[in-house]
């Protein structure tokens, strides 16, 4: 292969530009120079047909719009449009010029290349920069007319010979916009164009000017009104234009109109004369056969050729080729054709190149006459002139020159051994192509079959019409590992095995009986509701043992089939190949048996691959799917099976917020002892000894330890994952030019073996693995691979070196298709790299050059040069301020990590630790999350395993790589955010789907809730609870006066960014109103300062304030903000003295403040510090009004950093005090201007300031004598003793209580706090069980209980639906039990943690958290110690008749009224449980699998007996510290109270008093579990009361709890959703989870 300059040089292009109207031309001049001149893509082709040899005019950077050839057939004309549009004018024939090799015949041993077109003339940005639509030259070539593509239509006449890039002439076309233009042969300054409507004639002069003439057509002279313009062309010697229709008409135009013949309308003007149908179907193109005949080319694919009066001489059809585009000519018509040369007898028709929408360009010829029957490979010919009308054989012979994809292409795949490619997409069109040779090895059309006639239906019958056909839509391609079968996926959802020969059918799905009853597998079936994705098999991929083929749908699904051996016979049926029809005679054959499916992504399927086998397990066969949800999902293939399915081993999450792209397998890591690894990668990851090395050389019959995947995502990274685990082991800067990649595959090494012409032609080793492919794969023993192609979404093709580092010189890019790239596949030899676009249907060959890249790469620098320039923006490298900074912080990190106030000799190294990244990169301004710090030193950490060595210490040079490698590309600008908190308007709760979908795109005053954006943070991210959140606002907006340390319900986005966030939208400096140049900021901050009062002020630096960064959320704060800051820098454009008084003061003080604020951001800065250090050393400020502080100066301080607060204050250094200023005109300055951490900054930066604390303190004396400390005692004493008399008397603080007629008084001891409102809030449940409540309210109610249960975990329930006096009724029954002897109660008590029924005396349980850890006997000492002083009876429902236990009442009717309420509480459980699940966003029926029994609840009254106020302590409770064991939790109590939360935020438990006409819900441990501590089961417990009574007793307190298990065989395990990392608890079953729990409880 010759070799070439460029990392990727374009070697063939297989395509056509299929909707070019008169696209393709032949340069071709009766037998010599077979040339053809047609767009592909965005390239222009030359192809000499004879030799099979292209070549490619390259430069236009879009589509090719126009093409144009000159009449001699020298120069053509390519021009496009859209961005950045171009024209280029070629010369095909450059030794012209050349007066010794003119007369040399091209082509020939002595004469010039064939092809050696040279471009001579470009225009940029041609029709400004519009582009263009359509151009013509005119029959004498001086002249090119182009028709721009601008929203106001232009036409262009240009001198094209001369120098001059401006037009002759321009005209703005008034009307529709022009599809076509012509110029007439006969006269160039005469043109007509077309539009859908309406047709234009200009005419132009070099002196006159330039014209539009709009023709005369009137429907009633001719009683038709003409469908759709065509195509126009004028009529050479008859003053006339044509022009044709989509109805199969022409339009015949003439310069006088019908009413007067005579009459010549003058030079342009034309009117219609007449109308004709020449075909059936519509005209799409018109042409002449020099001005002997007219051509036209139908819709129908029928070729017609008229004289000159429009009378048909002969038509070609039956061509099989689709609609016809182009029509040209193997002459220039400078001599007649004689008849020996015309394709047809007796008529004078040269050569013909014929072109067609199914991107077929054909060539028809002379050919022997009256064969005996019609020729495949000719036209069928018939002649107007014959009186029967019959087809004739005649017909010319047609050579299909070239036959490509004619509709989008979506699939390309790689032969694994041979020089072969396949190629499809939604023209149903499957190509085997042989790219050696170039041309087609095989193709096959997939056809809709037409739908059966009904026989029966007459009319259907009888009005029978030629059905279109309909074909199927190709997605995707794969070869299996041996390239003898090819499967391909369509957009059905359906999927073909195919023999790679023959292109026939060898499996498809089967009966029960194993009788094949389609040649197609079905994957995905249609939706009820029609959706973007649709249904369409998108990925294929064989293993590498040839055993097992996956398919992946649109639906999110993988699919995995088993390759078998069965014995016949085996049906036949019409459709299915040969290799399935010959085997009924009972012979061995293959099947391909559906396994089944596994739907574990939710979104697209970007990668889907086996991984090969590997040292630890080298015969298992693994398969991988990736997605853009940001998770890969690993299957077990050989423990699947039709019975079980597909086994998914993991899902796995391996990214935080950004999406994988793209994925493809990483060449597999080497190993040998004995040599350096020349291709090592600073991130391997063995299993193997620490001896062992990487070594890529290595690699005959080799089995790596470890396989890798690479992925690019969203944020313009490239990672490398381990298969097994999915850590990431490196992540790399990938390349930011053509937007973000959107395919990776590695390149096989040229020089490996590839080179070999007759390794193509070898017989196929089925054992041999697959490489080079599109999809994941083993390599070949013999194979290295050193490089990766990669794609993005738009355009862009590119290769670069292993291993990813972030150098940026790895990476080149080149646009290879002006539209998306569909795919990307190298070729088994390494050769070449094989793209296609997706919408241009062209396949592109590129030649790979790796000692280009190599070169390319050494010229970038070694070691850290080539990340240098990336840095900063300044690219200043080492001497740019940024790199000294990034260095500081590294050699302060090794000070921090010795210890700052350490005494002894610092040791400075070249290292510092790897726990120090995360502070360094955060001091550069990179914040990375937990993840990202994660991943970072786990990058370093183990970037030496395979040495056997664990890095815990990084260089400077490895830490800006690692800096620049995971820093984030781009900043987020304000429509990111903004687009963010698009989520949270859709995550506000009480939005039904239907309003979430029509809700309008967010703008920056479009309001968003505070609960949104709290339900977007839980969701998405590390996890935050809405108590971090709460906090993080609150430490945000602490010192914010507007907001006061709350966020707002309703905020605006523009509100949140600016003023919330305090951000402000970055400004292009060089726009700035407020630059440096311009502005002086000398004269007012002089005045000001030079104000009486003004003296604590120090002078502001001018850059300090004209750094917008500086200013960040001041504007919120001072009004008239710009205004106020163009006063200031005296930029005020307006005179401020002519306005009123009253705006002028106005303004004044907004400036006055707007410095103030400014000021108290620049003093403590190293420059302001120094400036109010001068100021203090000369006590500027004053001294200290305390005389024993002799004279020490002060400092200005404030007592807040929020505006408005306090005026200024003075600090002393010495007392520590502050006093106020003795001077009334610092009255009014604000302290907020000073803030509260100057004067202690300036301190710590100038210890030398800080003065000896005064020993000498004034003692206070009565006549000389000390006033002695027994008397403040004694008066202490005497205030403690008031204090218990006045709340023994009910004065305040303990009180009187009156309850059932006696005095109940509250303990001096009580606690004061009480659960706040927030915490446990009251939540009215009707919205939810009411009819006819909103959809709003329902919600509302819902979100509310979710984010009350997220935080404390309980809830007071009103409106709850159970009836107070049911409630009532079962309390007096209660009270009545636990009032009967022990004895009586004893008759029926609990027995066993399997029964959990009956009576529970005091002293039987101790409640405590220790129950969690399953520490039994630490509970029963405690139990011995300290019981819980309470007895209850517990109740449960009797499900199984034959179980043992059963519930014992000590009456009939007791029984009764408790199982009455056991109904009712179960009742509610199943309404609260749908709603905890709605509000979750789970769908109301989530729970209902688990608790649709309920008969694993519990009822439980409680009774906690009067006993003496000191018989409970700290350690004696009536009801120990503990969480709920289930689910939920209802309890109803009286009004006694005692019942003590734990408050998440203090750790404090807090009173939750009892609200009439409420129960209190809580949340218990399953739930916690099965919501990933999304859901808290809070800590509780019983204390003694807050009341006691006359006679020192504790009143005694009734309960009901209802406590709600789910069903016992449910096992509970982590929801999906609720999973960040990975999951905190194990699945467990929920009758042994409680049974666990209630065994370490009783005694």
């Amino acid at each position: 292969m010759e070799q070439h300059k460029h990392v990727l040089a374009l070697n063939w292009t297989f395509g056509l530009n299929r909707s070019l109207v008169g696209g393709v031309h032949s340069l071709a001049e009766g037998s010599a120079r077979k040339v053809l001149f047609y767009a592909s893509s965005h390239t222009g082709v030359l192809l000499d047909w004879t030799s099979g040899k292209q070549q490619l005019l390259q430069g236009h950077c879009n589509e090719i719009s126009a093409t144009a050839v000159t009449s001699n057939k020298r120069w053509i004309v390519t021009a496009d449009k859209g961005e950045n549009p171009v024209l280029i004018i070629w010369d095909t024939m450059p030794h012209m010029i050349h007066q010794n090799l003119a007369n040399l015949v091209p082509g020939t041993a002595t004469g010039p290349p064939l092809l050696n077109a040279l471009p001579i003339k470009t225009m940029f940005d041609i029709h400004d920069g519009a582009g263009v639509v359509s151009c013509e030259f005119s029959s004498d070539s001086k002249y090119l007319v182009t028709l721009g593509n601008e929203l106001e239509q232009t036409i262009m006449i240009w001198s094209w010979t001369t120098e001059s890039e401006e037009p002759l002439r321009k005209l703005v076309i008034h009307g529709e916009p022009q599809k076509s233009v012509k110029i007439n042969p006969e006269d160039p300054f005469e043109i007509v164009t077309t539009g859908t409507t309406t047709v234009n004639f200009i005419t132009w002069d070099l002196e006159a000017g330039i014209e539009q003439h709009v023709p005369l057509l009137s429907s009633k002279d001719f009683l038709h009104n003409p469908a759709k313009f065509t195509y126009s062309m004028f009529i050479p010697n008859k003053g006339q234009a044509i022009t044709a229709t989509a109805d199969g008409d022409v339009v015949v135009w003439a310069n006088h109109s019908l009413n007067n013949l005579s009459s010549d309308l003058g030079k342009g003007k034309m009117a219609c004369v007449k109308f004709m149908k020449l075909h059936q179907s519509a005209i799409n193109y018109l042409t002449m056969i020099g001005s002997t005949y007219i051509v036209t080319g139908g819709e129908d694919g029928t070729i017609k050729i008229f004289d000159m009066q429009l009378r048909l001489i002969l038509w070609f059809e039956k061509m099989k080729a689709g609609a016809i585009m182009s029509v040209s000519f193997c002459s220039t018509f400078t001599k007649p054709t004689e008849s020996k040369d015309s394709i047809v007898s007796d008529l004078n028709i040269p050569e013909m190149i014929v072109s067609t929408r199914q991107s077929k360009i054909m060539y028809m010829r002379k050919h022997g006459f009256r064969s005996e029957k019609p020729d495949a490979n000719k036209a069928v010919v018939s002649r107007q002139a014959s009186a029967s009308g019959e087809e004739s054989n005649e017909g010319p012979e047609i050579e299909v020159l070239l036959e490509t994809q004619f509709e989008s292409v979506h699939a390309l795949a790689a032969h694994p051994k041979m020089k072969r490619f396949a190629v499809g997409g939604h023209s149903g069109f499957l190509q085997v192509w042989d790219y050696a040779n170039k041309s087609v090895v095989n193709s096959r059309i997939f056809e809709v079959p037409p739908p059966p006639e009904d026989p029966n239906n007459s009319h259907t019958t009888k009005n029978k019409t030629k059905a279109v056909v309909e074909r199927y839509k190709i997605e995707s391609i794969a070869y299996s590992a041996c390239g003898d079968i090819l499967g391909i996926g369509f957009s059905d959802g359906t999927l073909r095995i195919l023999d790679a020969a023959t292109l026939a059918e060898i499996d498809g799905q089967r009966s029960v009986s194993g009788d094949i009853m389609t040649p197609y597998y079905i994957l995905a079936k249609p939706t009820a509701e029609k959706t973007e994705t649709g249904n369409s098999v998108n990925k294929v991929t064989f293993s590498p043992c040839g055993n097992y083929l996956a398919a992946s749908d649109s639906q999110h699904a993988v699919s995995l089939f088993k390759k078998e051996w069965k014995t016949g016979p085996k049906k036949a049926i019409e459709g299915v190949g040969k290799a399935v029809e010959k085997l009924a005679s009972g012979d061995t054959y293959t099947v391909w048996t559906q396994i089944g499916k596994c739907k574990a992504h939710y979104k697209e399927v970007i990668s889907l691959h086996f991984i090969p086998p590997t040292q630890l397990e080298p015969t298992k066969t693994r398969l991988l799917s990736t997605s853009s949800d940001r998770h890969t999902a690993e299957y077990d293939v050989a423990a699947s099976s039709i019975t079980r399915g597909i086994k998914l081993v993991s899902l796995k999450r391996i990214e935080q917020t950004a999406r994988p792209l793209a994925a493809t397998w990483h060449p597999a890591l080497r190993l040998n002892p004995q040599s350096q690894p020349p291709m090592s990668l600073a991130v391997a990851e063995t299993n193997d000894s620490v001896s062992e090395r990487l070594d890529a050389t290595s690699v005959n019959n080799f089995t790596p330890t470890d396989t890798y995947v690479l992925t690019c995502n969203s944020d313009f990274k490239i990672r490398l994952h381990n298969a097994n685990t999915q850590l990431c082991r490196k992540t790399a800067l990938g390349p930011t030019f053509g937007g973000n990649l959107r395919a990776l595959c590695v390149v096989p090494d040229a020089s490996a073996g590839a080179s070999d012409a007759a390794a193509a032609a070898a017989p196929i080793d089925a054992d041999e693995p697959i490489h080079g492919s599109n999809t994941l794969s083993a390599q070949p023993a013999a194979q290295t691979f050193n490089y990766v192609a990669y794609s993005t979404f738009e355009k862009v093709v590119g290769l670069t070196k292993l291993p990813f580092d972030g150098n940026p010189h790895k990476f080149m890019g080149l646009i290879a298709h002006p539209c998306r790239v569909s795919n990307i596949v190298p070729t088994c030899d390494g050769l070449y790299l094989l793209t296609s676009g997706m919408h241009d249907a062209a396949v592109h060959m590129w030649s790979i050059n790796p000692a280009a890249l190599e070169a390319q790469i050494a010229l970038g620098g070694k070691d850290l040069e080539p990340f240098l320039d990336m840095l900063d923006e300044t690219g200043a490298g080492e001497s740019s301020p940024f790199y000294k900074e990034m260095e500081d912080y590294f050699y302060y990190a090794q000070l921090r990590s010795q210890g700052e106030d350490a005494a002894t000799t610092r040791l400075i190294q070249d290292t510092v630790n790897i726990s120090e990244i995360p502070a360094i990169m955060q001091a550069m301004g990179f914040y990375p999350s937990e993840n990202d710090i994660e991943n970072m030193i786990n990058e370093v950490k183990y970037s030496a395993v395979a040495e056997g060595d664990i890095v815990e210490d990084i260089t400077f040079p490895d830490l800006i790589k690692l800096y620049i490698n995971h820093r984030p590309v781009f900043d987020y600008s304000e429509a990111d955010l903004l687009d963010a908190l698009g989520y949270a308007v859709k995550n506000q709760p009480g939005l039904s789907p239907e309003k979430k979908a029509s809700l309008p795109e967010l703008t920056p005053d479009s309001i968003i809730g505070k609960e949104g954006l709290f339900s977007l943070l839980q969701q998405y991210g590390e996890t935050m609870t809405r108590e971090d959140l709460l906090v993080s606002f609150r430490a945000l907006l602490l010192n914010d006066a507007v907001y006061n340390a709350t966020l707002p319900e309703k905020f605006s986005g523009r509100q949140f960014v600016e003023e919330i966030m305090g951000l402000q939208p970055a400004t292009d400096p060089e726009s700035s109103t407020y630059s440096e140049s311009d502005v002086s900021t000398a004269y007012w901050i002089e005045w000001f300062l030079s104000l009486k009062g003004n003296e604590f002020f120090c002078e502001i630096d001018e850059d300090y304030i004209n750094d917008r960064f500086n200013l960040t959320g001041i504007s919120a704060d001072v009004p008239h903000y710009s205004e106020a800051f163009a006063l200031m820098t005296d930029s005020l454009d307006e005179d401020i003295d002519a306005l009123p008084d009253s705006a002028r003061m106005e303004m004044e003080n907004a400036a006055r403040h707007l410095y103030g604020l400014i000021h108290q951001r620049f003093i403590v800065t190293t420059r302001g510090l120094v400036k109010m250090f001068e100021k203090l050393r000369h006590a500027e400020f004053g001294r200290c009004p305390r005389v024993l502080c002799h004279n020490q100066a002060v400092l200005p301080i404030g007592l807040s950093d929020v505006p408005g607060y306090r005026s200024v204050m003075l600090y002393c250094p010495r007392c520590e005090d502050v006093y106020a200023p003795p001077s009334r005109r610092h009255a009014v300055i604000d302290g907020a201007y000073f803030g509260t951490t100057f004067p202690h900054l300036l301190l710590q930066v100038y210890p030398q300031l800080m003065p000896t604390k005064p020993n000498d303190r004034y003692v206070p004396k009565i006549f000389g004598f000390k006033v002695h400390a027994v008397a403040n005692e004694q008066r202490l004493q005497d205030e403690i003793r008031d204090e218990q008399k006045r709340r023994l008397t009910g004065g305040g603080g303990g009180g009187v209580i009156m309850t059932n007629n006696s005095h109940l008084y509250e303990l001096d001891n009580a606690p004061t706090d009480t659960a706040p409102p927030e915490l446990v809030p009251i939540i009215d449940f009707s919205p939810f069980t009411a009819s006819g409540t909103s959809d709003h309210a329902r919600a509302a109610t819902t979100a509310a209980l979710a984010a009350a249960f997220s935080t404390s975990g309980f809830v007071y329930l009103k409106n709850h639906g159970i009836q107070q006096s049911v409630i009532d009724s079962i309390f007096s029954s209660s009270k009545s039990f636990f009032a009967l002897p022990q004895a009586e109660k004893e008759l029926v008590q609990w027995e066993c943690p399997e029964s959990n029924r009956g009576y529970v005396a005091i002293g039987k349980e101790k409640l405590s958290d220790l129950d969690k850890e399953g520490r039994a006997e630490d509970i029963k000492s405690l139990n011995q110690e300290s019981p819980d002083l309470k007895e209850a009876f517990d109740v449960r429902e009797d499900r199984d008749p034959n179980s043992p236990y059963k519930n014992r009442f000590p009456s009939p009717e007791f029984g009764t009224e408790c199982m009455h309420l056991f109904h009712l509480l179960r009742d509610l459980n199943f309404k609260v449980m749908a709603a905890l699940a709605e509000g979750l966003g789970l769908g109301a029926e989530y729970f209902d699998f688990s608790t649709r029994l309920g008969g694993n609840n519990t009822l439980r009254l409680l009774h906690y007996p009067r006993v003496q106020a000191n018989e409970i302590n700290d350690r004696s409770r009536r009801c120990g510290a503990h969480s709920d064991y289930g689910t939920v939790t209802f309890l109803l109590q009286d009004g006694v109270g005692g019942l003590e939360i734990l408050d998440p935020s203090s750790q404090r438990f807090v009173q939750v008093r009892p609200i009439p006409g409420t129960l209190i819900v809580n949340i218990g441990d399953l739930l916690q579990r099965w919501t990933n501590d999304t859901l808290v089961s809070r800590m509780h417990r019983v204390v003694k009361p807050y009341t006691v009574d006359a006679d020192g007793f504790l009143p005694a307190r009734y309960s009901i709890a209802y406590f709600c298990d789910p069903d016992e065989e449910v096992v509970v395990e982590t929801i999906d959703k609720f999973v960040v990392g990975e999951k905190k608890y194990a699945p467990v079953k929920a009758g042994e989870y409680l049974l666990a729990r209630l065994s370490n409880t009783y005694f």
